[in-house]
């Protein structure tokens, strides 16, 4: 019997996925891309609204917090930048990580039709719906190293780092989105209950305040989601 905490096993079992993933790779980015034109077909400002939506999220959170409360900090070697710039360092990863675990509730009973093809690989699925999330990050994150760059004159060299983040952030999203998926398609509450974490989960993730104000006991119960905040911060 093969023991769920065997390294030996769980190795064999991550190197078996992505070599699936990669075989299918041309699969989940032409269902992604599929995913991103289909969201807004036949509005008229479809593409807009790609980043439009976490922009304008991003923005609002920006002006309450910081011009409402007055949140101000900055100018110490472990907070260098403004609060601005801490404030979106923190949101964008954690809107992206949100949009995913909110469509995994229900991706396979929302794909039951492909679901029940006896020869589709329904591991694109937790895959593509991640792939697809990624594009307004991306675009976000680009724009606050312009808004750095030019604000401060200078970006970190630990940018450089940031692809390795990105890959580690995509690999827990595509773990949880596994999981999840799997869950909700016996537990149709899933996308509910993942609707609800959404909404309070900015609360309790030091997104909008600094880490030290988090009660005690708050950190370990979201440490995977911590990491991935305080890591692209």
């Amino acid at each position: 019997m093969i023991s769920v905490f065997s390294p030996r096993s769980n190795l064999a079992a991550f190197n078996e996925g992505v070599r699936s993933i990669l075989t299918r790779r041309h699969l989940i980015y032409e269902l992604a891309k599929r995913e991103i034109s289909d969201r807004y077909a036949g509005q008229s400002f479809s593409r807009f609204w790609t980043i439009g939506h976490p922009l304008i999220l991003l923005a609002t959170y920006v002006f309450v917090f910081g011009f409402i409360f007055k949140a101000r900090m900055g100018g110490r070697p472990d907070q260098p930048f403004d609060y601005t710039s801490y404030l979106l360092s923190g949101l964008i990863p954690w809107l992206t990580f949100q949009e995913s675990m909110a469509k995994a509730g229900s991706l396979i009973v929302a794909n039951a039709n492909v679901v029940k093809q006896v020869i589709f690989p329904i591991e694109v699925l937790p895959v593509k719906s991640v792939v697809s999330t990624l594009l307004s990050e991306l675009v976000l994150l680009g724009g606050l190293a312009v808004l750095i760059a030019v604000r401060y004159f200078t970006l970190p060299l630990t940018w450089l780092l940031l692809p390795v983040l990105l890959v580690l952030q995509i690999l827990a999203m595509v773990g949880v989105s596994f999981a999840l998926s799997a869950v909700g398609a016996y537990f149709r509450d899933t996308k509910d209950v993942v609707q609800v974490f959404n909404v309070v989960g900015i609360y309790f993730l030091p997104a909008i305040y600094l880490p030290g104000m988090m009660p005690r006991g708050f950190d370990l119960l979201l440490q995977p989601l911590l990491s991935v905040v305080q890591s692209v911060r």
